[in-house]
């Protein structure tokens, strides 16, 4: 299992404006995780999607990598700056998402 820091995140931002997305990579960021302005098929392990389209999200269902939805780092942000949990505590979440 992996924590944070182990993330390579890459963002769909289909319907999504600029100042939107640049916030998300931030808080990708300030977790620990990698934020990848693009999907790189090397290196991508998560991709945050709300929606089951586009070519980022084909790819990583193809693939059979984990998407999750945009509410789940919103979730993880909110939970650790809460200090409810460190980041250590979301490993199991990367096999999950």
């Amino acid at each position: 299992m992996i924590g944070f820091e182990e993330l390579r995140i890459s963002v769909s931002s289909t319907n999504m404006k600029e100042v939107e997305y640049r916030q998300i990579g931030r808080a990708i960021k300030i977790l620990g995780a990698t934020f990848l302005d693009k999907l790189h098929s090397a290196n991508t392990n998560l991709l945050i999607a709300d929606y089951a389209s586009g070519p980022k999200y084909e790819f990583m269902a193809k693939h059979h990598l984990p998407v999750v939805r945009m509410d789940w780092l919103k979730q993880c942000v909110e939970q650790v700056s809460h200090g409810k949990y460190s980041v250590s505590e979301f490993q199991h979440l990367q096999g999950r998402a």
